[in-house]
């Protein structure tokens, strides 16, 4: 029996070790555009305030489909259905790189954000259907913790490789790495039995264990769960997201087209501030039974604040890039506990609703932080500080009203 249980949980490992691929790519995909979206847009003679529309495409289409996409019902349904979206999504990455204009950039982030918003559904169903119950936690943390990874590791690499040969480098080589993961997620058949049979004999023990003495207790979960129980949590990772993206979206536009910071420093930025995302993730899932959780995510607002107000209000390019690596960092910490413990404190029925609607709001969040963030920065005239058509981008209103909406967040009770 122990040789058995041992083959399950090797092969639940390779699962994991596939879903995390599959997301490091994604999340490549859609933080690459940010830091770059300055550079796409001036050669396409397009002001750098428009930059933020980039994400805003990606953003509200990877929504939409997170909210008509329904998943098959058995993992293998959803492991063809993985490999067609992120077929599409190396293509349409892929064709990225040479789009005529900037209408159809904005086309071709829009289909790759439909398709990633179906690849990231479908991955983290995946995950919950095939791993044990107890390994779930663990497992959603390290596929979040891709994110800050792609920052880490393929954010800075691929800026290295656009300042020797240009942006539409950067995206032909990220789609081909996209559709050889598709290869290997093919070649890679699941087996749902092999990974469930674990989880299903705990979860059995486990209820058989609690019947005797919650029988009352599992009667009222069982009842169908009220959509209206998800409004709170759902507007906290909402605002979470979209208080973070008012000011993602235009950090680096500001860094650039205002500073004139390299892209070298700006990649070395990235490393680090990913690096520390991972570490605050480590630390987080280490050491969360030991802190209030509302008093964290209090705090770590509150450093976002500092942090964004402090960065924008220097003309020195080395604090400005230190408090963007602040703020990636709490801002990142920030949004993955407020997601981790309101999955974790869901009921089960409730939890797999929320799966889908969180996802969509994340995107929907950071696409309409993306337009609201480029509506909020205004051109002033560098002698008379009037609006004008041409000038230096004022960034005033954007950084109150995000500094507003971050305090927001510790307001709304997220665990239990």
């Amino acid at each position: 029996m122990d040789v058995i249980v041992e083959q399950v949980r090797r092969r639940a490992r390779t699962v994991l070790g596939l879903l995390c691929l599959i997301q490091f790519f994604v999340a490549l995909d859609a933080l690459v555009v940010i830091p770059l979206s300055a550079e796409v847009v001036l050669s396409m003679g397009v002001s750098p305030a428009q930059a933020g529309y980039l994400n805003s495409s990606y953003a509200l289409a990877a929504a939409l489909a997170s909210v008509l996409f329904r998943p098959a019902a058995t993992p293998g349904g959803m492991q063809r259905v993985l490999c067609l979206a992120l077929v599409g999504l190396g293509a349409v990455t892929v064709g990225f790189a040479f789009a005529p204009g900037f209408a159809a950039l904005l086309g071709m982030r829009g289909l790759a954000g439909g398709c990633a918003g179906v690849v990231m559904a479908l991955n983290l169903n995946l995950l919950m259907a095939l791993l044990p119950l107890e390994q779930r936690k663990q497992a959603v943390a390290l596929v979040m913790g891709m994110f800050p990874l792609a920052l880490t590791l393929g954010v800075p690499a691929l800026l290295q490789l656009s300042g020797d040969a240009g942006w539409p480098r950067v995206f032909i080589w990220l789609g081909s790495g996209i559709l050889v993961t598709s290869t290997l997620a093919m070649l890679r058949p699941l087996k749902p039995e092999s990974c469930s049979d674990l989880a299903a004999e705990r979860t059995t023990e486990q209820a058989a264990g609690a019947q005797a003495t919650k029988g009352a207790g599992q009667e009222a979960a069982s009842e169908p769960p009220s959509v209206w129980g998800l409004a709170r949590p759902l507007l906290a990772v909402f605002l979470a997201v979209f208080s973070t993206f008012l000011i993602v979206t235009q950090y680096p536009v500001y860094l650039v087209a205002g500073l004139q910071v390299p892209t070298a420093s700006l990649s070395w930025a990235y490393i680090i501030g990913g690096a520390g995302c991972f570490l605050a993730f480590q630390a987080y899932g280490r050491w969360h039974h030991r802190v209030r959780k509302q008093r964290l995510i209090a705090g770590l607002s509150a450093g976002m604040v500092l942090a964004v107000l402090a960065g924008f209000h220097t003309q020195l390019s080395q604090q400005a890039l230190f408090g963007l690596i602040v703020f990636m960092i709490l801002s990142a910490t920030r949004t993955t506990v407020v997601v981790a413990e309101v999955t974790c404190a869901l009921s089960d029925a409730l939890r797999a609703r929320f799966i889908g609607f969180q996802n969509a709001l994340q995107h929907l969040g950071s696409g309409a932080a993306g337009i609201a963030g480029a509506a909020l920065v205004s051109v002033t005239d560098s002698v008379t500080g009037s609006v004008s058509d041409s000038g230096a981008l004022s960034y005033q209103v954007l950084l109150w009203t995000a500094a507003l909406l971050i305090m927001c967040v510790p307001l709304i009770k997220v665990s239990r």
